[in-house]
């Protein structure tokens, strides 16, 4: 009796635990939504241009990002990796393509198709990228999972998991106080980048 009194308790616990972390994501996200004006705002927005820096420490270099979307489906992603060549993928809605642009004589090379089953188109996630990933991330398939609360930097962080379509893993601190992702990583089999 005394056993099935103890495993009935951690089984209580167990849940109780579940179900508070299971709220807690949901809340973390809403929050963030929230704080930032996005979940309602973002419906009614019909372009988005984002322009974004990443420094690679491993190489000690820095990749520039821009990426284009318009409702309902049309995106273009452009990296530009050296001074004089830009990498581009594009989708229309109905095709995609990738290739590259030489800056020196203003020129497309290597302009090929991507199939809509290849890695590289469903890792681009041209679909599903207008609203982001936290805009009804449950209905888009993407799980995420609450791995508790950390101190950084003296800031209280909720740490949040959360795996994309492709596969990709990436960690989010969101700052307690304010509501707003302080920092995320992106986890890759080869490295770590750290975004802030």
């Amino acid at each position: 009796m005394k056993t099935f009194r103890m495993v009935f308790a951690w089984l209580t616990i167990f849940l109780f635990v579940s179900i508070c972390w299971t709220q807690t994501k949901d809340e973390i996200i809403n929050q963030y939504l929230e704080v930032t004006g996005r979940k309602d705002d973002l419906k009614g927005v019909n372009t988005i241009f984002i322009k974004r820096s990443v420094y690679n420490s491993d190489k000690g270099t820095t990749n520039y990002h821009t990426s284009y979307h318009k409702r309902p489906n049309r995106s273009r992603y452009e990296r530009n990796t050296s001074n004089e060549q830009i990498t581009i993928l594009a989708y229309d809605g109905k095709k995609a393509w990738r290739g590259s642009l030489d800056t020196t004589t203003n020129s497309n090379t290597n302009v090929k198709d991507i199939p809509q089953d290849s890695p590289l188109f469903k890792g681009a996630n041209f679909d599903n990228n207008f609203d982001g990933k936290f805009i009804d991330y449950a209905k888009k398939g993407i799980p995420a999972e609450f791995l508790g609360k950390e101190t950084i930097d003296y800031k209280e962080m909720y740490r949040l998991k959360m795996v994309w379509e492709d596969g990709q893993i990436v960690e989010y601190y969101f700052d307690v106080s304010t509501g707003l992702i302080w920092k995320h990583y992106f986890l890759f089999k080869s490295s770590v980048f750290k975004n802030r």
